[in-house]
């Protein structure tokens, strides 16, 4: 375990004196030390930088060949880089379980984008099923969804994720 998470350079230093991410990568070493066969992670890429990240879903995906992994989550890029299967819960409800690439398939709304001059957050919210909004020479892209649409976008993870948790019943 030094090895794969890098730590054998540090292995002699007290873990208060060490920065956050290779706290992280030390907690995440202990929980595999004894190969379970199901781990619970909670957020375990915080405080990790970009290139341990990468490391991270390498170990993590060779470790799910022979354990169960549960990751609790926030960060669309840890779920579409590391699972295959996903829960989507709203208010505690599991509004999806499944394949993650099917999750794309059962949303019953399109998605479309729509270049519109900037409105407050609240008139956003009542005039779009937004997924998200980005600025764009002084106009919003917004990204939302409607329920019917001639060129349609095909859905991601992060549409996925709004519509399980925000719009589905």
């Amino acid at each position: 375990m030094l090895n794969d998470f890098d730590l054998t350079a540090i292995k002699s230093t007290k873990i208060s004196n060490l920065s956050g991410g290779v706290k992280q990568r030390i907690g995440i070493a202990l929980a595999l030390i004894n190969s379970p066969k199901i781990i619970i992670l909670d957020e375990p890429l915080n405080n990790l930088d970009r290139h341990e990240r990468e490391k991270l879903y390498f170990l993590l995906k060779e470790v799910s060949k022979n354990c169960i992994i549960i990751i609790s989550t926030h960060l669309i890029d840890e779920i579409e880089t590391v699972c295959d299967k996903v829960i989507f819960m709203k208010e505690g409800v599991i509004t999806y379980f499944g394949n993650l690439k099917s999750s794309f398939d059962n949303i019953n709304l399109f998605i479309t984008e729509n270049l519109i001059e900037p409105i407050s957050q609240a008139e956003l919210m009542q005039k779009f099923k937004l997924i998200k909004t980005r600025e764009e020479n002084n106009q919003l892209i917004v990204r939302h969804f409607v329920a019917f649409s001639d060129a349609p976008y095909t859905p991601n993870i992060e549409d996925a994720f709004v519509y399980y948790t925000k719009y589905n019943k």
